[in-house]
């Protein structure tokens, strides 16, 4: 397995780690999310007048579904067709992640984000691995 291969597995592997972790302290809140009782007009306003079991459900609802978890999974999965595929990704794609993962890294360090940083860094640096092929409809440069 290449090393860009482990990158786009690692992606996949990253988010479902973090629905994983997250996941086990919003499981409480599921059942109200499901039925819509923790959405109100409340949660346009400011977070600190917000009741608590509201901030607790949006909570449950940013770290879990509805984080960046679930398209980072979807990139990874990506990544991996079109690699099988011969495509050959634009490096801005893995940069502007890579910009976007450093300043999470330096604003919150105890995180997944510098993990996520060195799948990044893989992908980036291994993306000319490997033989690419022109497939029908796309670009591909050398």
């Amino acid at each position: 397995m290449t090393l860009y291969r482990l990158g786009c597995f690692g992606l996949i592997g990253l988010g479902l780690l973090h629905l994983a972790v997250l996941g086990l302290d919003a499981f409480s809140y599921a059942g109200d999310l499901a039925r819509g009782r923790l959405w109100t007009w409340e949660h346009w306003g400011p977070l600190a007048g917000q009741r608590p079991e509201l901030v607790a459900g949006g909570f449950a609802f940013w770290s879990t579904i509805g984080s960046f978890a679930v398209p980072v999974m979807g990139l990874g999965t990506l990544l991996v067709d079109l690699d099988r595929r011969g495509v050959l990704v634009p490096r801005g794609v893995f940069i502007g992640l890579g910009v976007w993962l450093l300043v999470c890294s330096a604003l919150m360090p105890p995180s997944g984000f510098p993990f996520a940083l060195v799948v990044i860094a893989a992908l980036l640096f291994a993306r000319q691995g490997g033989t690419r092929r022109p497939v029908a409809g796309s670009a591909v440069r050398r």
